[in-house]
């Protein structure tokens, strides 16, 4: 018997089952305090890259006041942690550093996550340097290297009467968001072009007289509408004559008679007050040119886009380092390193376009079909031909739809559906109803085009 006990297996299981079950026990208490620690450093990540994000965003803020901008970050990012971490954890800023004049801040926190059971380990080293995991994250964000050509095509109809404020205030915002001081140069080096549109836009007569033709207007002055695809179009079809491309030249050539037909233009027309401010990056200049939108005449989208297109189109550089200045001369479409956009706004439907009235490539007697359905079809279709030029090449469009009139009449019209076919990105297009939305929707797109991003 005492054999038998002695060569029995029966019960050897047992011993080794606890024995395992305690390892198998510590193995799984240490993975909750490393799953724990996981999730604490996800929440400090997040925060922190929250608050960085938002005080770069607004750099200009801290100018003159870089000691606030670390106030603000440490606020941010404590509202961003509220009720995210375990009671005991405490994080501690380790490393910041603001930059204002390369519009960068770079931070470091880091955070000790109380253990429940790696604290176990301490029994065999007798320390206590197993009671917490240390966890740390850094951030860094900042306005991208980039230089952006953008033109702002705003209407300036009628209809805008009481918005104009709102308008010139949405202007001004998106120009201070984007034309920075002369230290940001070598960080983010934008020029945009101001092109206001009603039934037409606005040119200086003696500025562009070499391409306008020889008739001086009497006030010096021009609005520029259509623009012809066939110069002896006959009668018949003159209302379909539109040329919604930027090339610059007839067959290669400006023919003495395309100097008048070439941009079809009328003299006496509601058009803007504000003439078109070609590409330049002078705050100044571009501010001025917001303060002097007003309200005049129907709307004539394609006018508009048209001239918006041909402001950054270098087929159009030497008309307009003639016009303005050499700085006024759009990069070449194939320079990946120049980034081109278009912010096109309207607040009501595409109503109105302009036609030869008696189909002669040298006569300047115009008429306009404004507000009827069939002038309504063609005026868009014009839109969507031109927003078709544009996107071939690799122009991005931020359109926006400012609907006005209180009763929504925007939404889900024609108008609607060609702005958002018309943008470039489905986040690119943007429908507002309100003064405050109008200025906030330019806001959205000065920091779309800004590439603030993290880079760390």
């Amino acid at each position: 018997m005492l054999y038998a006990f002695v060569g029995s297996e029966r019960g050897a299981v047992a011993p080794i089952f606890a024995l395992m079950a305690v390892v198998l026990i510590v193995i799984a208490g240490f993975g909750i305090d490393f799953a724990r620690a996981v999730n604490a450093k996800r929440q400090l990540q997040y925060a922190l890259d929250y608050a960085t994000l938002v005080v770069v965003k607004d750099v200009r803020k801290y100018e003159y006041h870089q000691q606030k901008a670390e106030v603000d970050f440490r606020e941010y990012f404590k509202t961003s942690l509220a009720s995210k971490l375990e009671e005991g954890i405490s994080p501690k800023l380790d490393y910041f550093e603001f930059s204002n004049n390369q519009a960068k801040l770079t931070a470091r926190t880091s955070a000790d996550v109380p253990t429940y059971f790696m604290r176990l380990l301490n029994l065999l080293d007798r320390s206590s340097k197993h009671d917490h995991l240390t966890v740390a994250v850094d951030s860094r964000a900042e306005v991208g290297t980039a230089n952006l050509e953008l033109a702002l095509v705003v209407d300036v109809t009628s209809s805008m009467r009481q918005d104009i404020p709102s308008l010139k205030r949405a202007s001004k915002l998106l120009i201070e968001q984007l034309i920075r001081e002369s230290r940001y140069a070598e960080k983010l080096r934008v020029r945009m072009s101001i092109v206001p549109y009603s039934s037409g836009v606005q040119l200086d007569y003696k500025k562009s007289a070499a391409i306008l033709g020889e008739k001086k207007p009497k006030d010096g002055k021009i609005c520029v509408i259509e623009r012809l695809e066939d110069l002896s179009s006959s009668r018949r079809g003159k209302h379909n004559n539109f040329n919604p491309t930027d090339e610059y030249t007839y067959s290669g050539n400006v023919i003495n008679r395309g100097k008048v037909a070439y941009f079809s233009h009328f003299l006496h027309s509601p058009c803007p007050r504000a003439e078109v401010l070609p590409l330049t990056s002078r705050k100044g200049a571009l501010l001025s040119k917001a303060d002097e939108l007003a309200n005049i005449g129907t709307t004539a989208g394609h006018a508009g886009l048209n001239w918006g297109y041909f402001t950054l189109s270098p087929k159009w550089g030497d008309f307009w380092a003639s016009y303005g200045s050499a700085q006024s001369r759009p990069s070449d479409y194939s320079d990946q390193s120049v980034r081109k956009a278009i912010i096109f706004m309207t607040d009501g439907e595409f109503n109105s376009y302009t036609y030869q009235k008696r189909g002669h490539a040298n006569n300047w007697d115009w008429a306009m079909k404004i507000m009827f359905s069939g002038s309504r079809k063609l005026a868009e279709f014009r839109v969507q031909e031109v927003c078709a030029e544009i996107r071939k090449d690799g122009i991005e469009l931020f359109t926006l739809a400012f609907d006005n009139s209180g009763r929504g009449a925007l939404k889900g019209s024609n108008t609607e559906r060609i702005l958002k076919e018309c943008a470039t990105d489905p986040q690119n297009y943007i429908y507002a109803n309100k003064s405050k939305e109008l200025v906030s929707a330019f806001e959205m797109f000065g920091s779309r085009l800004t590439h603030l991003h993290l880079s760390k």
